[in-house]
């Protein structure tokens, strides 16, 4: 009779009795500041200090120049701004990138006919020491920058929404952007990036009817705005804006194919009445001295999936009044592929999604699909190990989704092996004792037990009530050629082995969790 090799390798790993877990990953953290009266006092800027935030975003209206042509009233306004020490020792643990608003631009609701814009984009990229990230010709002060964090790219586009902004017309066809921005914006936007933040000095989902500045005025920069990011198939993206004096979140349903979402502050040193947003998910914040962040957590964890949480606290009491949570799957068009990832003969394969007028294009060989590519019709079947990749596409051939892909492996079964010779039932361990966060090589180990065993059970086994580990091995019987899912449950690691192919791995310091694996057996 021919049987399997069966290896199993569990490890217990305790330290003073309980077990080491890892710990959270750390959040990166953004801090968002503006609409500050420099004159007056500024006391949440310690709190800022406090966060420790790894960058700070400046929004708009960080000082309050309100001239009409006067460029040194901006000079003084930024002088003040920097002469407070907390302004200083933040700026000295944290890199500063800032945009403007009308009141740092230079004057309230000031637009593209603001006769000293000139000199005070200099004084503006002078005084945050943006040089490098703003030509000195450019017609604005948009720019755009990337942050690796946890090997994940995070983009930060930063928006000019005063230098080119039209006066508001009855038909809403004036524009915020500018022509020369919009190419600018369209090409950031087309980069590949894990998450990107899109900052404008004013808010985009604010309704027009509150009689507030918003992209609401400009219906058809605000539908080209969304609209860029749809065709270029940019997922991934949240919005970021300033200009009233409080602070929501606010939503838009299927806005970028997936709902537009805008985390919303602006009140370091100010508050006022919100007003009535038709769009808003959020309870509003109402503390005159607030400090507002952005925690993002790039990775999936045991316990938590990949996220952002936005946070605004009233500084003197450090009551949360925003704690919004984004996980970043809703930032995605989402395209479910099913089919058995791992399989014997064949595999059935189908594509799902929940954009009725967008279409699926896939390849079978690894390539980049186009809109020349296969059509998704209904479910087919494969038979061969293949690298499925899909994206979805609008009818004028606009890839309106990034790539997903996915790797099907057919598994050709293991032959067995002869068995030795007078077998009992059970299986025979190895112990050996360490301080142990994974499990060990028991080759380079000492073995201090060994023997048969009728059980996993470890206390049948341990000599000690923690920081050792056990290696079972023994043979089973499989009566049919096929695909075979195996699963251990563990506190803390364990692996699974057939002929030395590891099949589950379930290693690690980590409370009780099952883990499986898929392997072809030939019977015997």
């Amino acid at each position: 009779m021919k049987r399997f090799l069966l290896a199993l390798l569990i490890s217990l790993i305790w330290l003073q009795g309980k077990a080491q877990y890892q710990q959270k990953e750390q959040p990166y953290r953004i801090a968002i500041l503006a609409c500050i009266r420099e004159y007056e006092p500024i006391p949440a800027l310690q709190g800022y200090i406090d966060l420790h935030p790894d960058i700070a975003l400046w929004i708009g209206d960080n000082i309050y120049a309100d001239t009409e042509d006067d460029p040194q009233v901006i000079t003084d306004g930024y002088a003040q701004l920097a002469s407070y020490s907390t302004f200083q020792e933040l700026k000295s643990s944290t890199p500063f990138y800032a945009t403007w608003d009308d009141h740092d631009y230079g004057d309230n609701n000031e637009n593209r006919h603001y006769p000293i814009k000139a000199e005070s984009k200099k004084i503006f990229r002078e005084f945050w020491e943006l040089q490098d990230l703003i030509p000195a010709d450019q017609d604005g002060i948009y720019y755009s920058f990337f942050k690796k964090v946890e090997g994940k790219n995070i983009q930060f586009i930063m928006l000019d929404t005063r230098y080119n902004l039209d006066a508001v017309s009855a038909d809403g066809s004036g524009d915020v952007l500018g022509e020369n921005q919009w190419k600018w914006f369209e090409s950031e936007i087309k980069k590949k990036a894990d998450l990107r933040f899109i900052i404008s000095g004013f808010q985009i989902l604010l309704n027009k009817e509150t009689g507030s500045e918003t992209w609401d005025y400009f219906p058809i920069a605000k539908q080209r705005l969304f609209d860029v990011i749809k065709k270029n198939g940019a997922e991934n993206a949240i919005f970021i804006a300033g200009d009233q004096h409080y602070g929501e979140v606010n939503r838009l349903h299927g806005a970028l194919d997936y709902d537009a979402i805008e985390l919303q502050f602006a009140g370091v040193n100010q508050i006022e009445e919100p007003e009535k947003n038709m769009h808003r998910v959020s309870s509003v914040a109402g503390s005159r001295h607030s400090v507002a962040y952005i925690d993002v957590y790039m990775n999936e964890t045991e316990t938590d999936v990949p996220h952002l949480q936005f946070t605004i606290q009233g500084f003197e009491d450090g009551q949360n009044e925003v704690s919004y949570r984004v996980p970043l799957s809703e930032l995605k068009k989402e395209i479910k592929i099913q089919g058995h990832r791992k399989f014997g003969e064949a595999t059935m394969v189908s594509f799902s999604h929940r954009f009725h007028n967008l279409d699926a294009h896939f390849t079978r060989d690894g390539s980049d699909p186009t809109k020349e590519s296969e059509l998704y019709l209904e479910p087919f079947e494969i038979r061969s190990t293949t690298t499925l990749r899909v994206a979805l596409f609008d009818k004028l051939g606009n890839q309106r989704s990034e790539i997903r892909d996915m790797l099907f492996e057919k598994l050709n079964p293991i032959p067995s092996i002869e068995a030795r010779n007078n077998l009992v039932p059970g299986l025979t361990f190895n112990y050996v004792e360490g301080e142990y966060n994974m499990l060990p090589d028991f080759y380079q180990e000492i073995i201090l037990k060994s023997g048969p065993a009728t059980s996993f059970n470890p206390v049948e086994i341990a000599e000690s009530d923690d920081h050792y580990a056990i290696q079972f091995a023994g043979y089973i019987e499989i009566e049919s050629t096929g695909v075979y899912e195996f699963h251990t449950r563990s506190d803390d690691g364990s692996k699974l082995y057939i002929q030395n192919r590891m099949v589950v791995d379930n290693d690690g310091s980590h409370s009780a969790r099952t883990r499986s694996g898929l392997i072809a057996l030939e019977a015997g």
